[in-house]
């Protein structure tokens, strides 16, 4: 799994991280370097979204169109924005429906505050629209189980552990 989406300055200052967004050849040669070194591991990596719906699906498809990846994980957030902001759940998930028409066999994972303690500071609607993305990834991924003949995964909801006062 190759993180191409850190904003922090440790990455970014070493051409690593979120620099790879805008370095799309790079980010191929790392990512090709990565499978010919480990064939028979599944490759994976974690990118941000852009601003631009369009920038986003050209960024993921050449990628996708070079190199053999087995999952993407899409942060919902740019790489100018913390997470004191709110995800830009709705925006990740139209970029994530665009690529799919094209890799639809990628698995994609949302991510961005989607832990059940990372969403009590989002407004009701950014926490329905995470909810939603969260829901969706599961539905779609036991409805390929389904078709595949496979008895489909079961949705496990866990509740977050919270330390009680003394």
């Amino acid at each position: 799994d190759v993180n191409m989406g850190c904003p922090k300055k440790f990455s970014t200052a070493n051409r690593m991280g979120a620099t790879l967004m805008t370095d799309t050849d790079r980010a191929i040669k790392i990512l090709n370097a990565m499978k010919a070194a480990a064939p028979d591991v599944p490759l994976s990596f974690k990118t941000r979204v852009f601003d631009d719906k369009a920038e986003s699906v050209h960024h993921l498809s050449t990628i996708l169109r070079a190199v053999n990846v087995h999952s993407v994980t899409l942060h919902s957030r740019t790489r100018e924005m913390r997470n004191e902001q709110a995800p830009l759940y709705e925006h990740a998930a139209e970029i994530i429906a665009e690529v799919k028409k094209e890799f639809p066999e990628i698995c994609f994972s949302l991510n961005g505050s989607m832990g059940c303690s990372g969403l009590h500071h989002l407004s009701g609607e950014s926490r329905d629209a995470a909810q939603r993305a969260k829901a969706s990834l599961v539905k779609k991924h036991q409805d390929e189980e389904k078709a595949a003949g496979v008895e489909p995964t079961p949705l496990v909801v866990a509740s977050t552990w919270r330390r009680q006062p003394h």
